[in-house]
This record gives C-alpha cells, sequence and structure tokens, in this order.
C-alpha cells in the first residue's frame, strides 16, 4: 500500500522515501525490488547519480544486482569503480551484473578481472565473462575462451564461440563447425 501510494506522487517528492525503501534491509525483498523499479523509472539526467548512491549502500544480493544493471543502462561513468568492486562479489548475481556492466560501459581496466572471472565456479559468471571478454576485445582471453568453448553447457559454449568470433580468433573454425552439429550451440 505504501508504495502504491508513492507512485502516484511526482517522483522528486517521492525518491527519498522509495531509496529508503530499497536501502532498507529489514523490508521484503519483492518491495525493495519494486521501490527499485519505480526508483529508476522517475530519474533524469540530473538526478541519475542518485542511483549510484543508492547502489553503493546496497548489500550483495538481488538488490544490488538490479541496481548495477540499472547503473549500466544509464551510462554512468562514474560507476566505474563500483563495477571493478563488485566484480569479487560474494555472490554469483552480482559478479554477473557487474560484468555485465563492465561490458556495457567499455570499462576496459576491469579486463584482467573479466579474464579472471572465466575460471569461476557459477557457470552463469563464467557465460558472463565469456560474452564481456567478447565485447570488451581482450586478445588475452582467447586461450581461456578456447577452452570454455569446449565446455558441456551449450550456452558457455555458445557465448564463448560468439566471442572468439569477435575477436577474429582463426582457431574458432573447427569448434564453430563442430558446434554446428549441434542444435543447442548453433549460432
Amino acid at each position: 500500500a505504501i508504495l502504491e501510494s508513492l507512485r502516484q506522487q511526482p517522483a522528486p517528492t517521492a525518491r527519498g522515501a522509495l531509496a529508503g525503501v530499497v536501502t532498507g534491509r529489514d523490508h521484503a525483498l519483492t518491495n525493495r525490488l519494486s521501490a527499485l523499479t519505480h526508483y529508476t523509472a522517475g530519474l533524469d539526467a540530473a538526478s541519475e547519480a542518485g542511483l549510484l548512491e543508492v547502489a553503493r549502500a546496497l548489500e550483495d544480493g538481488p538488490v544490488l544486482a538490479e541496481a548495477l544493471k540499472q547503473t549500466a543502462k544509464r551510462s554512468l561513468r562514474q560507476a566505474s569503480v563500483l563495477f571493478a568492486a563488485k566484480l569479487d562479489s560474494t555472490e554469483p548475481l552480482v559478479r554477473i551484473a557487474a560484468i555485465e556492466g563492465v561490458a556495457e560501459l567499455q570499462i576496459t581496466d576491469a579486463s584482467d578481472s573479466v579474464r579472471r572471472l572465466m575460471a569461476d565456479s557459477n557457470g552463469r559468471v563464467r557465460q558472463a565473462a565469456a560474452a564481456a571478454a567478447g565485447a570488451l576485445r581482450i586478445q588475452s582471453a582467447r586461450e581461456p575462451l578456447l577452452n570454455l568453448a569446449q565446455e558441456a553447457d551449450p550456452a558457455l559454449r555458445r557465448t564463448s564461440l560468439d566471442s572468439l568470433r569477435l575477436l577474429k580468433e582463426p582457431r574458432v573454425v573447427p569448434l564453430a563447425l563442430d558446434a554446428l552439429g549441434n542444435r543447442e550451440t548453433q549460432l
């Protein structure tokens, strides 16, 4: 009911209360995510920096992951330090969102971390890192990508093959031809 009433308020008026719900650990996860959706819907160029402050105040978890995604969509270059720091999060969802943000914002300073995350214990993190390696054109990621292109997970193989294509790696050709025979990895 409170979130519904905040929707009726002008964005600048409701923003402080919404930020309180988003960052409040005592609120239910669904309410925090809903408040974040409402908070970001009312942002403009002048108020986008507030999203970065909200993200910095969040604990590692699903709310921060979503806040990182929203921050990357807005191309907030000043968020590069936060994205780089969250590449080391203990939460896979946060690492994934940070990797995607690094790729979206083209934060090439994070290339070593992205390459390291291609060996993460979580398959979805490895896949996000493989995609980022291609998007960032990380030439030193070729060998790890060639290894990932032979993994059992079809989504990871497909992403690795695509990144190798972006890197113009000639050794991808036999792997790609082999992948054509598998419905799950066809590009």
